[in-house]
């Protein structure tokens, strides 16, 4: 458990944090924390109406891992943040094999854009 802690990184010195959840070793979500705002958002490629739910299971477990983060090392960074889900628009992919080619392109725009929110207009064909 310490190790998924990441007891040596201090997240105050970030302002926002991308990441990639492979679900069932075949498709790809992209994680986005945008503490500015202390906005977590989940996107699927595959389907942008489940979204919202993603993003609010996303920042009930990020909730308890910055507790738990907080409890066990005093760290109290980005744990005392109230985060909320949100989402953002964006394109669904139109075939079953592209989703890592979109969570690429949703990181791409969310570092460009930062601090705005991205605006996710990647292009989309079959």
């Amino acid at each position: 458990m310490s190790r998924h802690l990441m007891r040596k990184v201090n997240l105050d010195t970030f302002d926002a944090a991308v990441s990639f959840v492979n679900v069932n070793n075949n498709h790809w979500r992209f994680m986005y924390l945008h503490a500015p705002l202390k906005s977590i958002f989940v996107r699927d490629p595959a389907a942008a109406e489940q979204d919202l739910h993603l993003s609010t299971t996303a920042v009930q477990s990020y909730s308890r891992y910055f507790q738990m983060r907080q409890n066990l090392y005093g760290k109290q960074v980005w744990g005392s943040l109230k985060w909320k889900a949100a989402t953002i628009p964006h394109p669904v992919q139109q075939d079953s094999t592209s989703c890592g080619v979109f969570v690429m392109q949703m990181a791409k725009e969310a570092i460009q854009s930062f601090p705005a929110i991205p605006s996710f207009n990647m292009k989309n064909s079959p």
